[in-house]
């Protein structure tokens, strides 16, 4: 599992550096061609560089890796703690509501139907959310993703349901949308 996920393309930033470095390989060797067949014609006092601009050279490239793999290293911690951060807050949230619900004295049979929706809900909610953050713009990955996440009871909910949930463009809002609407059809 581990092995495939490591030499995995998808999702990974390998083939775009491939196409970044077969270029800069490329035109790198056709310098080093250059050079030696100048070294040639000329004598090998043509190859020596200067140990100053090695150096200046070595230290800029040196500082500006460290600098990006920095910046996108924090880029990643920020956007896994806020995700995390939603996935708390809607799992408090839908805590709170069965709460709320469980004390308002109404029928129970009512109030266990709203609780079983709200899980489902929140778990479709946080299913989608995560889904869509590997590529929002392949929707036949999504669907793919959608099938391996673990969803309470998916086909509990009804075919329109599913199938406004299969056309819609914004699945997070929309389902975040349904959550309040059965909020405001419970207290009502």
């Amino acid at each position: 599992m581990f092995c495939k996920l490591l030499f995995s393309f998808d999702g990974s930033v390998i083939p775009f550096a491939i196409k970044i470095a077969i270029p800069c390989a490329l035109v790198a060797m056709s310098l080093k061609h250059f050079e030696v067949m100048e070294a040639l014609f000329h004598g090998p006092a043509a190859l020596t560089i200067k140990p100053n601009a090695y150096g200046a050279f070595s230290g800029l490239l040196g500082f500006l890796i460290v600098f990006r793999t920095s910046q996108a290293y924090s880029g990643y911690i920020m956007g896994s703690s806020h995700m995390h951060s939603c996935l708390m807050m809607w799992l408090d949230s839908a805590g709170s509501l069965m709460s709320f619900a469980s004390i308002n004295g109404e029928d129970q049979v009512a109030v266990t139907h709203f609780m079983h929706l709200i899980a489902r809900l929140h778990s479709l909610l946080s299913a989608l959310a995560l889904t869509e953050l590997q590529d929002p713009g392949d929707m036949e990955g999504l669907r793919n993703r959608l099938g391996q996440m673990e969803v309470i009871e998916l086909m509990s909910l009804s075919n329109e349901t599913l199938a406004a949930l299969r056309h819609s463009d914004n699945k997070v809002e929309l389902v975040y949308h349904w959550i309040q609407m059965a909020v405001m059809e419970h207290t009502m």
